[in-house]
């Protein structure tokens, strides 16, 4: 017989920073969801591309089947944003980066809190 869940124990939720990889307490939190939401971006226009093996796809990145078979799957560890970047560069998509104050630290004498990394993806 299966034992029964204790009921009295509580789930706390807690709202999210907006950060998953803060949210768990990764170091490096702000990199690494930089380096996803242009994996997310670089995702969608290879996907627009059709169907592709991973060595067509390799060859258009000029990367190895190896790294685009981990992009395809987020796994992000072994490639930095700048990698990311170079990636949409060689599938001929430019890249422009806005640097403005922060909405939340405008007005504010000194506000030591961090700024945000906005990718977005404009279609054609």
């Amino acid at each position: 017989m299966a034992e029964k869940e204790n009921i009295n124990d509580e789930v706390v939720i807690g709202e999210s920073s907006g950060n998953i990889f803060a949210d768990f307490g990764f170091p490096d939190a702000d990199e690494r969801q930089t380096k996803i939401k242009i994996a997310v971006a670089l995702n969608a226009i290879l996907d627009k591309f059709g169907n592709l093996t991973q060595g067509q796809i390799a060859e258009r990145l000029h990367t190895d089947p190896p790294k685009t078979s981990a992009l395809r799957r987020y796994q992000l560890d072994g490639m930095s944003a700048q990698r990311l970047l170079d990636f949409l560069t060689a599938l001929d998509y430019d890249i422009d980066i806005n640097i403005k104050k922060s909405r939340s630290s405008r007005g504010r004498r000194q506000n030591w809190t961090s700024g945000r990394i906005h990718v977005r993806l404009k279609t054609a």
